[in-house]
C-alpha cells in the first residue's frame, strides 16, 4: 500500500500517492453540522466566571458532594450544594442541566 506524500488538509485538496493515485479530500469529509456546546463544572464553590463559561451551553454538567441543608459545611470545605450548582445553569440560561 502506497503512502500519500501529504495529507489533505481542506476538503477542495487532492493528494497523489506515491502509486499515481489521486485521492480527492472531498471524499473524506461529511457534511457540516453544528456543534455543541458543553460546560463542565468539578464540585468547588462558584466562581464568577461560571456563569461566563456556560453561557447559552446546551449542556451544563456541575458535581455537587451536598445536598440542600448542608450550605454551612459546603462553603466551609469550598463545595457544591445541589442548589449552588443549578444557580450557574439559571443565569447562564443553558439548555440542559445535569
Amino acid at each position: 500500500m502506497a503512502a500519500a506524500a501529504e495529507r489533505p488538509s481542506e476538503k477542495d485538496e487532492t493528494v497523489t500517492l506515491d502509486d499515481g493515485r489521486i485521492i480527492d479530500g472531498k471524499a473524506f469529509l461529511s457534511p457540516p453540522k453544528k456543534g455543541r456546546v458543553v460546560a463542565i463544572f468539578g464540585d468547588t464553590k462558584a466562581c464568577p466566571q461560571a456563569v461566563r463559561a456556560a453561557q447559552n451551553a446546551d449542556v451544563l454538567f456541575h458535581e455537587a458532594t451536598f445536598a440542600a441543608g448542608d450550605e454551612e459545611t459546603a462553603e466551609r470545605v469550598f463545595h457544591s450544594t445541589v442548589p449552588d450548582a443549578a444557580k450557574p445553569a439559571l443565569q447562564a440560561n443553558v439548555k440542559n442541566f445535569t
